[in-house]
């Protein structure tokens, strides 16, 4: 009976330290799977691909001024000229600004790791100067060719129109370098690339 009585108990033990091996086995089994599907997940996945982007094209630049007020609160607030399809025009069903300028911001923001929040501003017939006091409202401005008012240190061209027109521009608000800066290196790696060129394709290329 002693002897018996020893052998169940070893028994008794051996079970219970498999058991035990098993449940501690699976919770780190699924606590690794739930950490495969984490980083596997597409949404996470496109995220650390664009910051890593983002830290390669506009790493250098401080995030500072009115870049960094744009990064902070999520939103690039873009305006843009009266409409000129293909370049914007208002979508009908959407009511929302659509064509090769606004695919464009949408490229900028991307990059800068935000949002963007658009606006096709009135027509102002005759005149080549952006609305008065627009960098209170706006952190971007599409000008048109030949429009005025934008200092050249804030104008980042992006669009040779031709026939004399000349080129297209982006004016960037704010009296730093930063927002400029960090533009202006997003255009050239939007160029090179090619995503410049297939924005083209899209939107203006019959």
């Amino acid at each position: 009976m002693p002897m018996r009585s020893k052998k169940n108990r070893f028994v008794f033990l051996c079970a219970a330290v498999i058991i035990v091996a098993l449940i501690f086995g699976c919770g780190r089994s699924v606590e690794k799977n739930a950490s495969a599907k984490k980083t596997t997940d597409p949404g996470t996945l496109r995220s650390e691909v664009i910051r890593k982007i983002s830290e390669k094209v506009i790493g250098g630049i401080p995030n500072s001024a009115r870049l960094a007020d744009i990064r902070k609160s999520g939103i690039l607030r873009v305006a843009y000229p009266a409409e000129q399809s293909p370049f914007q025009s208002l979508d009908p069903a959407l009511k929302l600004p659509v064509g090769f300028n606004p695919a464009l911001a949408a490229e900028i923001a991307q990059i800068l790791e935000v949002k963007t929040n658009n606006t096709i501003l009135p027509d102002q017939p005759g005149s080549k100067s952006p609305p008065q006091n627009w960098q209170s409202k706006y952190d971007l401005l599409f000008m048109p060719e030949g429009a005025r008012g934008c200092p050249p240190e804030n104008s980042i061209r992006y669009f040779y129109s031709g026939t004399g027109k000349g080129w297209k521009t982006i004016c960037a608000a704010g009296s730093g370098r930063e927002l400029p800066d960090a533009v202006g290196e997003i255009m050239t790696y939007l160029n090179e690339t090619g995503i410049f060129a297939q924005l083209y394709k899209t939107h203006v290329q019959p």
